[in-house]
C-alpha cells in the first residue's frame, strides 16, 4: 500500500475516531442532563399534585379521582397512582409511551430512563396517601435525536473541511515524496540525479542525504573520466597542438570509409606547413610551437562549423582536415587558408603559411587510395607556390543529391511505397552469443534503381526535417521482425528526431506492445545525443517500462562529456571503431579502453566494440572488459 493512501486511511480513521467519541460523549452526557431534569419535573409535578389535593376541604375520592384525572389531561404522563397509608391504590391513570418521530433503534441504543416523582398528601398531622408521578419520555427522546442529528451535521462538515485540508497538506508533502522517490527510482536505473530541498524538515534529512550520495558517485565518475579522458588524449592526440595523431586519424579515416552509417562521399584536405625546419632557423623552435599551435586551433575551429568534421596533425609540418558529406571542400580551404595566413608573424618576412591539397572521396574507398588521391592535389599546390589549395582531379560520384523539394517528395514517396527495407549485421557476446541484430536503413529512392544506405539519405532528410518519419518506418518494420520471433534487434535513430513531439508520441504508441521486452532496442549515436542531449533524455525516460532497451553508438569520440550518459539509464554503449582498430597491438589504447569499459559497467551498461575486424583484434576484447562485438570478424562467424 502506497505512503500516501496510508496516510490518508490515517487521516479518515483518525476523522472517525474523534467523530465516534465525541459522538458517543455527547449522546450519554445529553442523555444524562435530560433524565435528570425529568426526575426533577416529575419531582415538582408530583409535589404540586399532592399541594392541590392537601389543601382540598373535601377530600373525598371523588374529589382526589377528578383532581388525579385533571393533572393527567394537562400534561404528557406515563402514569399517576394515589395510594392511600397501607399502599393501597386509591387512583391511578396511565397511558402508552409511544414516540412516533424517532427511530426505534436510535432509542434501544440511547433508552432514557423517568424517574417517578413522589410526594405525601397530608390533612393536618394526619397522612392520606401518596402520589406518584411518571412524565413520558418522549420529548426527551426528540430532543436526543435532533441533537445527535445537529451534532452528526457539524461533524460531517468538519470532516468535509478537514479532508479537504488534509488533501492540501499532503498533496503539498507528495510532491516533494514524489521527487524523493523519482530520484531514488532514478539511482536504480543508473541516473545520478539531484533534487531541489522539499522544504520538510523530515524530507529534507532524506533528500540531503540522497543528493549527497548523488554528488559522491557523480564526483567518482567525473574523476575516474577524467583520469580516462587523459589516457585517451595521450594515446590518440598531439602534445603540442591537441588535435588528433596520425594513427587515430587512419583510424578514424577507415571507420568513416567502411561505416554504412557515413555519408556517401567526403572531402579530406592535406594542409602543410612550407619550410618548417626554416621556420625554426628564424624564429626558433619555441615560437614555432607556438605558432603550430595557432595552426592547429584555426583549423580545429573550422572543423568543428561541419558535422562530423575532424581535424588531426599527421607530423611535424602537415596537418588533416577530413570532413564527411562536403562534396566540394573549396571554400573550406579558403577559409582555412584565410585563417593560417592571418597567424604569420609580420616581422618574420613570412610570406607562405600553408598550402592545401583537397581530395574528394567515395565510401568504400581504401585508406591509401584517398590519401593517395589528396597526396596528389598537395604536390600540385606546393608545385604552385604560395598559399593556395589544389584539388585532385577525379570522377564525380555516381550519386547526386537532388533539390531540397525533390528530396521531401523522393523520401515520402519511399516510405508511402514501402521501398525501405533493413540490414541486419549480428552483435555477439565475447563468447560467441547472439546478442542482438543491429539493422541499418536501406531505402531505394528509384524503384528500379540501388538500395543506398542510411548515410546517403540521412543527411538531405535530416535538411529537410523527415528524419522522424524514415526512423518510425525503420522502427515499423524492426517491430514486424520482432513479432515474427526473430532475435532481439537495435534501430539506429536519428537524436534529433526527439526534438519533435509528433515523433515522441507516435515512437511511444509503438512501444506499447507488451512483446517487446529484452527483444527490441534503440540507439542514437554519441554525436547526436550531445547535440540533442535534452530532448533524447525526454524520450528515454519516456520510455521507461515499455521493455525497450537504450543504447548509445559511436562512443568515445568526446569522451569528456561521457559522464552526461549516467543520466539515461543506458543499456549498452557501443565503443567507435576508430578506437578498436589494431586494439591487440596498441598498448596506450588498451589502458584507455580498460578505463571506458570501467566507467560504462558502473553505470550498469554493456560495452560493445564497433567495427571489429581481425581475430585478433576480437580475442584482445574481453580483456580489455568488452561485453560483446560487431563488424567484418564478428559477420564472419558461424
Amino acid at each position: 500500500m502506497s505512503l500516501y493512501r496510508q496516510l490518508w486511511l490515517a487521516v479518515i480513521a483518525t476523522t472517525l475516531i474523534a467523530f465516534s467519541g465525541s459522538f458517543v460523549l455527547g449522546m450519554l452526557s445529553a442523555r444524562g442532563y435530560l433524565e435528570e431534569q425529568l426526575a426533577i419535573k416529575n419531582a415538582d409535578n408530583a409535589a404540586a399534585l399532592a399541594l392541590s389535593i392537601s389543601q382540598q376541604p373535601n377530600k373525598d375520592p371523588v374529589t382526589q379521582e377528578l383532581l388525579v384525572a385533571a393533572q393527567f389531561d394537562s400534561g404528557h404522563y406515563q402514569a399517576i397512582r394515589f395510594a392511600d397509608p397501607y399502599g393501597k391504590i386509591v387512583v391511578e391513570r396511565s397511558g402508552a409511551s409511544t414516540v412516533d418521530d424517532v427511530p426505534q433503534w436510535f432509542t434501544h441504543l440511547f433508552p432514557i430512563e423517568s424517574t417517578p416523582g413522589t410526594a405525601q398528601i397530608t390533612s393536618g398531622w394526619q397522612q392520606i396517601g401518596t402520589i406518584t408521578l411518571v412524565s413520558h419520555a418522549s420529548f426527551a427522546y426528540r430532543e436526543l435525536w435532533r441533537s445527535s442529528t445537529q451534532m452528526f451535521v457539524w461533524f460531517a462538515l468538519a470532516g468535509i473541511v478537514t479532508g479537504l485540508i488534509a488533501t492540501w497538506v499532503l498533496r503539498r508533502l507528495q510532491r516533494p515524496l514524489a521527487a524523493v522517490v523519482a530520484q531514488a527510482d532514478a539511482i536504480g536505473e543508473r541516473r545520478f540525479v539531484t533534487i531541489p530541498s522539499p522544504g520538510v524538515p523530515e524530507l529534507d534529512s532524506l533528500a540531503g542525504a540522497m543528493n549527497g550520495m548523488v554528488t559522491r558517485l557523480k564526483s567518482m565518475f567525473d574523476e575516474q573520466a577524467s583520469r580516462i579522458e587523459d589516457l585517451r588524449r595521450k594515446a590518440n592526440h598531439d602534445a603540442l597542438t591537441g588535435l588528433a595523431n596520425r594513427s587515430y586519424f587512419q583510424n578514424r579515416l577507415q571507420a568513416t570509409l567502411d561505416s554504412d552509417e557515413s555519408a556517401e562521399q567526403g572531402c579530406l584536405l592535406l594542409i602543410r606547413v612550407p619550410d618548417l625546419p626554416e621556420l625554426n632557423r628564424r624564429l626558433g623552435r619555441n615560437a614555432v610551437d607556438i605558432l603550430l599551435g595557432n595552426i592547429g586551433q584555426s583549423i580545429e575551429r573550422t572543423a568543428k562549423a561541419h558535422d562530423e568534421s575532424f581535424a588531426a596533425r599527421l607530423n611535424g609540418a602537415d596537418f588533416a582536415l577530413l570532413l564527411p558529406g562536403v562534396s566540394d571542400g573549396r571554400l573550406v580551404a579558403e577559409k582555412v587558408l584565410a585563417g593560417l595566413r592571418s597567424l604569420a608573424p609580420l616581422d618574420a618576412g613570412i610570406q607562405t603559411v600553408a598550402q592545401i591539397g583537397i581530395g574528394r572521396f567515395d565510401r568504400g574507398m581504401s585508406v591509401g587510395a584517398v590519401l593517395a588521391r589528396t597526396d596528389r592535389a598537395l604536390a600540385a599546390a606546393e608545385s604552385s607556390g604560395g598559399n593556395n589549395w589544389q584539388t585532385a582531379r577525379d570522377e564525380d560520384s555516381p550519386f547526386q543529391p537532388v533539390n531540397t523539394a525533390e528530396w521531401v517528395r523522393q523520401i515520402r514517396d519511399v516510405i508511402s511505397a514501402r521501398r525501405i527495407r533493413l540490414a541486419a549485421y549480428p552483435v555477439r557476446s565475447t563468447d560467441g552469443r547472439l546478442l542482438h541484430d543491429e539493422l541499418m536503413l536501406r531505402v531505394q529512392i528509384d524503384p528500379a534503381g540501388d538500395w543506398l544506405a542510411a548515410g546517403q539519405i540521412m543527411p538531405m532528410a535530416s535538411r529537410v526535417g523527415l528524419t522522424g518519419e524514415l526512423d518510425l518506418a525503420a522502427v515499423d518494420l524492426a517491430l514486424e521482425r520482432v513479432r515474427a520471433g526473430d532475435s532481439a534487434v537495435a534501430v539506429n535513430l536519428a537524436a534529433e528526431s526527439a526534438e519533435s513531439d509528433a515523433f515522441r508520441r507516435e515512437l511511444l504508441r509503438r512501444l506499447q506492445s507488451g512483446t517487446l521486452a529484452g527483444r527490441l532496442a534503440l540507439e542514437v549515436s554519441e554525436h547526436g545525443l550531445l547535440r540533442h542531449f535534452a530532448a533524447v533524455r525526454s524520450l528515454r525516460e519516456a520510455m521507461a517500462g515499455s521493455g525497450c532497451a537504450f543504447g548509445v553508438e559511436h562512443v568515445g569520440r568526446r569522451f569528456g562529456e561521457i559522464t552526461r550518459l549516467q543520466e539515461l539509464g543506458l543499456d549498452y554503449i557501443k565503443v567507435d571503431a576508430s578506437f578498436i582498430r589494431g586494439i591487440d597491438a596498441n598498448r596506450e589504447n588498451r589502458e584507455f579502453l580498460e578505463g571506458l569499459a570501467s566507467i560504462a559497467h558502473g553505470m550498469g551498461a554493456k560495452v560493445i566494440a564497433e567495427g571489429v575486424q581481425s581475430s585478433a583484434e576480437l580475442a584482445a576484447l574481453p580483456t580489455l572488459g568488452f561485453d560483446g562485438a560487431t563488424g567484418p570478424a564478428v559477420t564472419s562467424q558461424p
